[in-house]
C-alpha cells in the first residue's frame, strides 16, 4: 500500500469518526449535557424557586423584567429551544395552545467557568396571578422541539428529558400551576433539624421555667 493510499484511509476514518460525533451531539436534545459533563435534575417553578438534585440549587436564578427567569447550569448544554404546550390554553388567539418556553444556551461566568443557562417563560394568562416568568409574547425560530404539559389545570407542568439514552444525563421538571416543594428526604431532614432546634431551646428555657409554644 502507498502512502499516498494510507493517507487516504487514514482521511476517511477521521472523516467518519468526526460525522458520528457530529451526529451524536446532534441527536441530543436542547438542554442535554456534554460529553464528559455530569448530569443533573432541575426543578423549578414560575417564580424562580427551585431544586438540584432534589436538594436546594446553589446556582443563579435570575428573573429578567418581562423576559422570564434566567435558571443557570451546573455545566454546559446543548443549545436550542423547547415549546410547552397545554391544550386547556387553546384560544382563538392561541390556537396551539402555546404556554412554556425554554432556551437553552451556555455563558462564561466572571470565573472563567461556563456553564449553560436556561431561559425560562410563561405566556401570560389572565385568568392567574401574574409570575415571574411571565412574557407577553414569544419569540423562537423554526423548527422547535414542541412537549405536552399533564395534569389538571392549577396542578399541571412537563418533565424534558433531553438525551434519553443517557441515564444519567439531564431532567428538567417544570411546574406551570404550582409551586416547587422539596422531596421527602429533604423535608425529613429539614424537619429533624428543626425538632433539634426546638429541643434545644426547650432545655435552654427550661432553667428559666419558661413555657415553649409551637406556633
Amino acid at each position: 500500500m502507498t502512502t499516498r493510499n494510507r493517507l487516504l484511509i487514514l482521511t476517511m476514518v477521521l472523516t467518519v469518526y468526526c460525522l458520528a460525533a457530529t451526529t451524536s451531539v446532534l441527536a441530543q436534545g436542547p438542554g442535554a449535557v456534554l460529553p464528559g459533563s455530569a448530569g443533573f435534575t432541575l426543578t423549578f417553578d414560575e417564580n424562580g424557586n427551585s431544586l438540584l438534585n432534589g436538594g436546594p440549587n446553589p446556582n443563579l436564578v435570575q428573573p429578567i423584567a418581562g423576559g422570564g427567569i434566567n435558571f443557570y447550569l451546573p455545566v454546559p448544554v446543548v443549545q436550542g429551544y423547547v415549546l410547552a404546550t397545554d391544550p386547556v390554553d387553546i384560544t382563538t388567539a392561541n390556537p396551539t395552545g402555546v404556554s412554556d418556553l425554554m432556551v437553552f444556551f451556555n455563558t462564561t461566568l466572571a470565573s472563567g467557568q461556563t456553564v449553560g443557562v436556561m431561559n425560562f417563560g410563561s405566556l401570560i394568562d389572565d385568568n392567574s396571578p401574574p409570575d415571574l416568568a411571565d412574557v407577553n409574547v414569544f419569540n423562537f425560530p423554526q423548527p422547535v422541539i414542541t412537549i405536552s404539559e399533564t395534569g389538571p389545570e392549577g396542578s399541571n407542568g412537563f418533565t424534558w428529558v433531553p438525551d434519553p439514552p443517557n441515564a444519567a444525563g439531564a431532567v428538567y421538571n417544570g411546574i406551570s400551576d404550582g409551586v416547587v416543594a422539596p422531596e421527602p428526604s429533604t423535608i425529613v431532614l429539614g424537619g429533624l433539624g428543626m425538632i433539634s432546634l426546638v429541643v434545644m431551646g426547650w432545655r435552654h428555657r427550661r432553667r428559666d421555667t419558661a413555657l415553649i409554644r409551637s406556633g
